[in-house]
């Protein structure tokens, strides 16, 4: 049906005066703060005149096309920290918790919020977690990085020739710790030390690098090895068939906290309930049995400790043994348990101050000379140096003193060749100078002292050149 002209003319008056209530209202309702809005009037005008909402809303809020903001320029830092976790053992899989993660944290295996410059290339990264660690890494021990996967561990999975830098660390972790899953082919407690099973050090035939090392160390004069556990040592004395192991040969901490609870079992329902998590683990050391009484517990643990700690370790051990036969030195250890003992086992005889400084002989100068004045001195500040040495931080700082000297932290099984001698560093005639560090000639053993005046200043240049040396005997 057609609508007349006067019913259109009122319909158009009627949207006009819509259309400028709705943006007299919008004005209203969303005034900018730098901007003077024109008044009821004048917005019904505007309306009344053909002003439309895009031209309004540009009028009142800017154009359209504004010029596009200046993002903020994000900061990068230099340095990062992440907690680093160093697993007990290269069987290690699984993500620490509860009570294991306590364990190592009491151990000292968990660094918090350690310390990374994203500079670092991965050799540099696996030196500073090494140096972090210190004692608990030794030289031989190969890395891993390891991230957490929901309950297992897992290696990033790098493209080929990709290194894990510190920056790619930061990248990769996000928040998550890194663990550290030592490789290796001995390990234990410190200082009593069992062979591991590494598939890597077999297939390069480590285990008789390692046996030949320390044979050849001993009879050239070496440092002695002095880490073997008393079980691995009785192996290789009497057989394996003959080894007794015990609990603390078990270096697997989750597998020593599951046996542990097996040998404190005081009825046959305890007994069956702690053997139940061990299970597959009994199947596949052929250990798994009907057990009937709680005495049954008893022959059950030896017959763990001696898969775990002989039998699965055998092809690793005979090549240890092999190694050790070069130039005869395993027959010697065979014919001569006791004397070889305290050289392959550790034994508690710590370096001392005075121990340290009987090693060493004195050469002074002619009785009378100006030098020899000089040199009697200082001699008095050495001894005094050893002993704040001894008190302040113990046997390290004096291995760290005799490494510097001779180029050994430890007292070979023969003795030094040539024996450790001191000398003095008087003025240089050709320079004029005197030095005032010290200076070490490994090959002759030959610590040589600056001349000081006061125990101030020795101390003072005699710290430095330890806490600056590269390698040994050059400060």
């Amino acid at each position: 049906r057609q609508r007349t002209g006067s019913q259109a003319q009122e319909q158009h008056v009627t949207n006009n005066v819509s259309h400028s209530a709705v943006e007299s209202e919008l004005r209203e309702r969303f005034r900018p703060a730098n901007s003077q809005v024109a008044s009821a009037g004048q917005a019904d005008e505007g309306g009344q005149t053909g002003g439309s909402l895009r031209y309004q809303t540009q009028l009142h809020f800017g154009k359209w096309n504004s010029r596009p903001r200046k993002r903020a320029k994000t900061v990068y830092h230099e340095i990062f920290n992440k907690d680093i976790i160093l697993l007990p053992g290269p069987s290690s899989a699984a993500v620490i918790k509860h009570r294991t993660k306590r364990q190592l944290h009491e151990q000292g295996h968990i660094l918090n919020g350690f310390e990374f410059q994203k500079s670092w290339d991965h050799r540099t990264v696996t030196d500073q977690i090494r140096d972090a660690f210190g004692e608990k890494l030794s030289a031989d021990v190969s890395l891993e990085l390891l991230m957490a996967c929901g309950n297992r561990l897992i290696k990033p999975k790098l493209r080929a020739g990709q290194e894990l830098d510190a920056n790619l660390i930061h990248k990769v972790y996000k928040s998550k710790a890194l663990y550290i899953r030592p490789s290796k082919s001995i390990l234990g407690e410190e200082g009593k030390l069992n062979l591991a099973f590494d598939s890597t050090a077999m297939r390069e035939d480590r285990y008789f690098i390692a046996g030949r090392a320390i044979a050849v160390s001993l009879v050239h004069g070496g440092s002695p090895a002095g880490f073997l556990s008393p079980t691995l040592f009785s192996c290789l004395v009497d057989g394996a068939e003959l080894a007794k192991p015990v609990l603390e040969d078990v270096a697997d901490i989750d597998l020593h906290e599951k046996i542990k609870r097996v040998t404190e079992a005081k009825s046959l329902e305890d007994l069956l309930a702690t053997t139940e998590p061990l299970e597959e683990y009994l199947a596949n050391a052929g250990c798994l049995r009907p057990l009937r009484r709680s005495e049954d517990k008893n022959l059950l643990v030896d017959d763990i400790l001696m898969f775990q700690v002989i039998h699965r370790v055998r092809g690793p051990f005979e090549r240890f043994r092999d190694g050790l036969r070069t130039l005869g030195v395993l027959d010697k250890i065979q014919a001569h348990p006791e004397s070889f003992r305290p050289l392959l086992c550790w034994s508690p005889t710590n370096l001392t101050a005075d121990l340290l400084d009987s090693l060493f002989t004195i050469r002074l100068s002619t009785v009378g000379s100006n030098r020899r004045s000089a040199e009697e001195v200082v001699v008095p500040f050495w001894r005094d140096y050893l002993t704040d040495a001894e008190d302040q931080e113990g046997t390290q700082k004096l291995r760290t003193i005799l490494a510097f000297a001779t180029g050994a932290n430890t007292v070979p099984p023969i003795g030094f060749d040539p024996p450790p001698s001191i000398e003095f560093l008087h003025q240089n005639y050709d320079s004029g100078t005197t030095s005032k560090l010290p200076i070490a000639n490994t090959c002759i053993n030959c610590l040589k002292l600056p001349l000081h005046s006061s125990y101030i200043d020795f101390q003072e240049n005699m710290d430095f050149a330890l806490g600056n040396t590269q390698g040994f005997g050059i400060a």
